[in-house]
């Protein structure tokens, strides 16, 4: 027959388990819910519409085409970065199939030349009919926006344009 202390200590024993597993349990629900958040957040970002990613890739290859132009002329190292931008922003315009190729295509025409030319320039494989109008408008140019859309007229026409 126990003891009553064996008895009163297993019993305390018993109800200290009970409680560390009760936290335990309650800590681990804490986390799984913390979890489901983040997934919640990841998915939403993974799923932001193609619309949305367009426009923000779009604003983020202007940026990088203007500041390409810029420093080409004076610090071919950060030029040369901004380039390695470009080629990214585009390989992910690229990855949203035909909306992210017209988007960019849609830059032909900007305002601004150096955006026109890189766009005309990423585009080329993708439409050559628009993309060399406007390279041919751009060879009108005085500069080196004028020699850079000359080049890249002259690399199309050889064979040796290799941008994708």
């Amino acid at each position: 027959m126990p003891t009553p202390n064996k008895t009163l200590l297993s019993e305390n024993s018993q109800s200290g388990l009970a409680k560390k597993l009760e936290e335990k349990e309650r800590e681990r629900q804490r986390i799984v819910a913390i979890n489901k958040q983040v997934a919640v957040g990841v998915i939403a970002d993974l799923k932001m519409d193609t619309e949305t990613r367009i426009s923000k890739l779009l604003a983020a290859f202007i940026d990088s085409a203007i500041k390409h132009q810029t420093l080409s002329l004076v610090e071919w190292k950060s030029a040369n970065k901004e380039a390695r931008k470009l080629q990214k922003i585009f390989l992910e315009l690229k990855s949203l199939g035909q909306p992210g190729r017209e988007a960019l295509l849609g830059l032909v025409s900007h305002k601004d030349l150096s955006v026109s030319l890189m766009a005309a320039v990423y585009a080329l494989k993708y439409n050559p009919d628009k993309s060399l109008k406007a390279l041919r408008r751009l060879v009108k140019e005085h500069g080196f926006i004028g020699f850079q859309a000359e080049q890249a007229i002259k690399r199309w026409e050889e064979g040796t344009w290799n941008i994708e």
